[in-house]
């Protein structure tokens, strides 16, 4: 008896000791080095040019392996561009530290409020987190009073590029001309086909961002190319256009080989297309979505390059529009067609999309099943409510 005890009692320490020593190793690597906006001289005061200071804080923080900048409450009025610029595969966190933690961008000229990239050398590296504050666009005046209306200048709240990983929970974005958040790997694309490993964006607003573009290339709350993975849970994304006096192209928009993806429980209303999908590599499922006064609802298409392409499921969303219809004169789309789902491919793929247990509201344009889904190709469509 006296020998068990003994082994018990040593077998005790030595899990003990294994427990403190794994401790110290998941504190260790979990170890974030902070930096405090304020303490590079920034100034909530929405007076102070921040740019250059909240930039130095950046390149400071960029120096470690894992690095978390903290905004404190108030206004921090920046007439330039704000750049993280990764030059390894380390990670940061860029925060508010609560809700009253705002960033006004205020210059005209800039091409970006927030500019997150990785250089050159270094495509494919470094995740960015960003968490709890506000940004804010310059105002540029509504419809065709903005002074870029239906040009091809635009500007982006947060455009990130040719990095690893993404993740922005809880972030707002309000009054860009141009895009609300942007991420694309173009660049990347072209020299070593680079992709996002990840992209999850949670718990955001995105309110009044629109553009109108000859080019119909800019105009959207989230766009997002290049991704293998990526989740959009919880967002709003809205454009009131009686306010902005256009729609926006795209509340979200997935192009150019993105797959694997899931768009659940997002309020979208305000574009000319709520959710937009163009090229992808498909596996998308878009579930217990509200899509309200968007001219298209859900829009796809695909040239059927892609031999892999996977199919969408569309399933558990309301489609629904109150007051477009009224409104089409005032935004000059009398003419255009409207449709809650419409599905394009140049070629089919092997299995079939899928829309089942969705709810569609009819309204004076839309007033039929065939007007509500249009498609190309043949169309998995099961169990689905259509009402006056």
């Amino acid at each position: 008896m006296v020998l068990r005890v003994k082994n018990t009692t040593m077998h005790t320490k030595k899990n003990i000791l294994l427990i403190i020593l794994l401790e110290f190793i998941l504190k260790s690597c979990a170890a974030q080095d902070r930096f405090y906006v304020d303490s590079f001289g920034a100034k909530a005061d929405g007076i102070f040019d921040n740019t250059e200071v909240i930039n130095k804080c950046f390149m400071a923080a960029l120096q470690k392996s894992n690095s978390v900048v903290i905004f404190g409450k108030g206004k921090y009025r920046c007439q330039g561009r704000l750049n993280v610029e990764f030059m390894a595969d380390n990670q940061i966190t860029i925060k508010g530290e609560s809700v009253a933690t705002s960033i006004e961008f205020d210059n005209l000229d800039i091409d970006r409020g927030f500019f997150i990239t990785s250089k050159k050398k270094s495509f494919g590296k470094g995740k960015i987190l960003l968490r709890g504050f506000k940004i804010t666009g310059p105002g540029l005046g509504m419809g065709k009073k903005n002074e870029f209306y239906n040009s091809v200048r635009h500007l982006y709240g947060i455009g990130i590029s040719n990095i690893k990983s993404v993740e922005i929970d809880g972030i707002e974005v309000r009054g860009f001309y141009g895009n609300g958040i942007d991420i694309s790997n173009k660049e990347s694309r072209s020299i070593n086909k680079v992709k996002f490993k990840k992209v999850e964006i949670k718990n955001c607003n995105i309110i009044n961002v629109w553009g109108c573009s000859p080019s119909d290339s800019y105009g959207d709350g989230i766009y997002l190319s290049d991704s293998y993975n990526f989740v959009f849970l919880n967002n709003t994304i809205s454009n009131g256009f009686k306010y902005t006096g256009s729609l926006g192209r795209g509340g979200i928009v997935i192009e150019d080989f993105t797959m694997n993806g899931v768009i659940y429980g997002n309020n979208i209303s305000g574009y000319d297309r709520g959710i937009h999908i163009e090229n992808s590599s498909g596996n998308i499922t878009i579930k217990g979505n509200i899509l309200l006064d968007n001219r298209i609802s859900f829009y796809l298409w695909s040239s059927g390059l892609n031999s892999n392409e996977q199919p969408i499921n569309i399933k558990f969303n309301i489609f629904r529009s109150n007051i477009i219809s009224s409104y089409l004169d005032k935004i000059a789309l009398r003419n255009k067609d409207r449709s809650y789902i419409a599905i394009l491919r140049e070629k089919p793929i092997d299995k079939l999309d899928i829309i089942e247990k969705n709810k569609f509201f009819f309204d004076d344009s839309i007033n039929t099943k065939s007007k509500a889904v249009k498609g190309n190709i043949r169309l998995s469509l099961f169990d689905n409510s259509f009402k006056n």
